[in-house]
């Protein structure tokens, strides 16, 4: 039996959002942390956070997707 598959989604679009969280959970076993911006992410991360995907809007208001993942 596979455990939950732990996903992070960082969106600011609400409507998106759903959208993945639907066809996610349709499909896969998952526990998703969602969070609206990266900022707000990166405030609730530790470094002992684990996930076994990340999907992060490239269009974040403050810090895109690809600076977030230096960080």
């Amino acid at each position: 039996m596979f455990s939950a598959c732990k996903i992070l989604i960082i969106e600011d679009s609400r409507d998106d959002f759903e959208l993945y969280q639907r066809i996610i959970q349709k499909n896969f076993r998952s526990q998703i942390e969602y969070f609206s911006s990266a900022e707000n992410a990166l405030d609730h991360l530790t470094e002992e956070s684990h996930f076994d995907v990340a999907l992060i809007d490239y269009n974040l208001p403050g810090m895109n997707g690809i600076e977030f993942l230096k960080v």
